[in-house]
């Protein structure tokens, strides 16, 4: 099992009709049968969604990312990953996935056909500690497979490029050394020998 950090204090009893946020407005939160069209599963590298479909957020977007390209995620206490699509203020949100409870990671995700290209740590109800986000890292390199490109939501120092060393960092990314807890790209190398 993961350590988890809980929903922020100010956001309790947002799915309550009559809560802090207003009018009419309250946070869907999913019940567990709902929850499997939004699991992520890992298979040969790649994230899939609950549909067995690859993991595509190109017209997807975010309420920090209103450009689009990302989608919200969570991972619970046992690894699991759900996301979605939707991110709307006010009746749609982390918190949604997984009903309020604590969770493990939280923030963006960014992916094309399965491939995971971006992570963050993006989230305005958990407000995950870095070490949560790399819990979320650590748990997709165990299970074998996946090459990510981090961000975070605090200001990271971009590093070179190095997948011509075998870093596995797709040619033409770059990571984010903050994001590892690294100040440099050496410090990456020794502390992450995949990277």
């Amino acid at each position: 099992m993961y350590a988890t950090t809980p929903l922020r204090p100010e956001f309790r009893g947002e799915h309550l009709p009559g809560n802090r946020q207003g009018g009419d407005k309250f946070v869907r939160y999913l019940r567990v049968e709902e929850r499997d069209p939004y699991r992520l599963f890992a298979h040969d590298g790649l994230l899939y969604t609950g549909e067995q479909r690859p993991l595509d957020t190109t017209h997807t977007r975010t309420l920090w990312t209103p450009q689009g390209g990302r989608a919200v995620f969570v991972m619970d206490e046992y690894g699991w990953f759900y996301a979605s699509p939707y991110h709307l203020l006010g009746e749609f949100h982390h918190s949604s996935l997984l009903a309020g409870a604590p969770v493990a990671g939280a923030g963006e995700i960014s992916a094309a056909g399965g491939r995971v290209v971006l992570v963050s740590d993006h989230s305005t109800h958990y407000g995950p500690a870095r070490r949560f986000t790399r819990q979320v890292v650590d748990s997709w390199r165990d299970r074998g497979s996946l090459s990510i490109i981090w961000t975070s939501s605090t200001t990271a120092r971009p590093i070179p490029n190095r997948a011509d060393r075998g870093c596995g960092i797709p040619a033409g990314y770059t990571a984010a050394a903050a994001d590892v807890g690294c100040r440099s790209f050496a410090d990456v190398r020794s502390r992450h020998p995949a990277c």
